[in-house]
């Protein structure tokens, strides 16, 4: 805690003092010496308040713009990570009570990770921010329509299946968005299919021109519904999961200047999955499972349309990666973690990519076409 207090008092003083040294000299002296002087000191102080918001931004959302002299922005940092370690906080408590009662742990386990992930977002957007100071990207408008085949890749030694096609299709009408997807085995071994079906609030309009039409900072909520039926093995097991979300993207432009071009992402959910086995039926004799579903996620976007890149935790290990592997129980408590992209090619081609890791590592790579109107 000491050195925490250091370094923050010492990038304040180093930092105000700069600033102070540029100004005074800018007033005292016009030659080309001296503005050569004030330019070398504005070039320097920002990979030092990274430096700073790195270290003591481990413990501290907000402490790299605190250095910089952004009051606002580091308050606004602050309470934001003050609230997911409340949130937390408010999970882990019971869980502990309780002894993580299967009884009881879906709201506590659900706060649990969502606390952590609205903490770790505030760090992130603290680095963001400080680094690029807001860079001004903004997200492409949803498409009426959008198709898309790739590859998939697994290293789950528990299978000899590790190739996979996927293919899949999304449609936005008005505020209604629908999606369906599937990942196929060659073999036949292994086939997963999801259909969701959601509606969309305070999302620009399909097709928009603008990606700000509808919405200034292109945030929206969305309340959905799915099924995911998953069949593989030679004698298949079948893992069918009826599915309700709640999610909302938040542009980080209409938080504070120095966020424009990041967005943080998350989704909480509830689902009953329902397994059956060789020799039973899967809803009449096959087990029946409720499941704390989530994740979150923090991204920038790549210029005015061009695509994004996203960092992001999810909950559910009934997927391909499963749970990280902390060596406490079963696959692990935690989810998996991943990096996503999704860049735009020409106005009508898109490339995307996933690399998760959880028990297993998972890579994607696709390919899509996205339409006009309707």
């Amino acid at each position: 805690m000491n050195l925490l207090l250091s370094l923050l008092v010492l990038c304040q003083t180093n930092l105000r003092s700069q600033n102070g040294l540029t100004g005074l000299t800018s007033q005292t002296s016009q030659t080309s010496q001296t503005s050569q002087t004030g330019q070398t000191s504005q070039t320097n102080w920002p990979r030092a308040v990274v430096a700073y918001s790195l270290i003591p931004g481990l413990v501290w959302p907000g402490a790299g713009h605190f250095c910089a002299g952004d009051d606002d922005g580091a308050r606004k940092l602050t309470w934001w990570g003050l609230a997911g370690l409340g949130l937390a906080a408010a999970g882990g408590i019971p869980l502990m009570l309780t002894n993580s009662s299967r009884h009881a742990t879906w709201l506590p386990v659900s706060a649990l990770w969502l606390g952590a992930g609205t903490f770790l977002t505030a760090k992130f957007a603290d680095w963001f921010g400080t680094a690029l100071g807001g860079t001004g990207a903004r997200a492409a408008p949803p498409p009426p329509w959008e198709v898309q085949a790739g590859l998939l890749w697994s290293d789950d030694a528990l299978t000899d299946v590790h190739a996979l096609g996927t293919l899949s299709a999304r449609t936005h009408w008005r505020n209604w968005h629908a999606a369906a997807a599937a990942e196929l085995a060659p073999s036949g071994e292994d086939r997963r299919l999801l259909l969701r079906l959601g509606r969309r609030f305070g999302l620009p309009a399909a097709g928009s021109g603008d990606p700000a039409a509808g919405a200034p900072d292109g945030s929206f909520w969305e309340a959905s519904a799915g099924v995911t039926d998953w069949r593989f093995g030679q004698d298949p097991v079948r893992l069918t999961t009826f599915e309700l979300w709640i999610e909302h993207r938040r542009d980080l432009a209409g938080v504070h200047p120095t966020l424009a071009g990041s967005f943080v992402q998350a989704g909480l959910g509830f689902g009953l999955e329902f397994a059956g086995y060789p020799g039973m039926d899967t809803f009449g004799d096959g087990e029946r499972s409720r499941l704390a579903l989530g994740y979150f996620e923090y991204g920038v976007f790549l210029g005015k349309g061009a695509g994004e890149i996203a960092f992001y935790y999810d909950q559910r290990h009934d997927t391909r990666a499963g749970g990280l592997m902390l060596h406490i129980s079963g696959d692990g408590p935690a989810g998996a973690v991943g990096l996503r992209g999704r860049h735009r090619l020409t106005d009508r081609w898109f490339l995307t990519w996933d690399a998760a890791r959880g028990a297993h590592w998972v890579v994607g790579l696709g390919l899509g076409w996205q339409g006009g109107s309707w």
